[in-house]
């Protein structure tokens, strides 16, 4: 199951490894996005590009089973089927979609 905004959310309130709380501002930072977009990730109203979640995973010192899922796919011995992948390349195209939809009518604003 699809689980990266609250995944993200607790993550960034006790890093793994930092053991203290990372802002929006210091992920954005890293990764090479606004904090704002951090926060539509942890709203869920978008996701990252696969770039980007593997520079978080990575920032996070997480895998991206465990950011997308909150369970390493070798450890918990799920198997994720094309069923699962199309799911969540379904939800993906919808927030995309919003985003695309947003970004069109704020530069109709301009």
């Amino acid at each position: 199951m699809y689980q990266f905004p609250q995944i993200l959310q607790k993550l960034m309130e006790r890093h793994p490894t930092y053991r203290r709380r990372i802002t929006q501002k210091e992920l954005a930072e890293h990764v090479g996005v606004r904090p704002q977009t951090i926060s539509l990730y942890l709203k869920g109203d978008t996701a990252p590009s696969p770039r980007l979640l593997l520079k978080m995973a990575d920032y996070l010192c997480v895998s991206t089973d465990y950011l997308l899922t909150g369970q390493d796919g070798e450890q918990s011995g799920d198997v994720i089927t094309m069923d699962s992948l199309r799911d969540i390349q379904k939800q993906v195209r919808g927030i995309m979609s919003q985003t695309n939809t947003l970004i069109a009518e704020l530069e109709a604003k301009k």
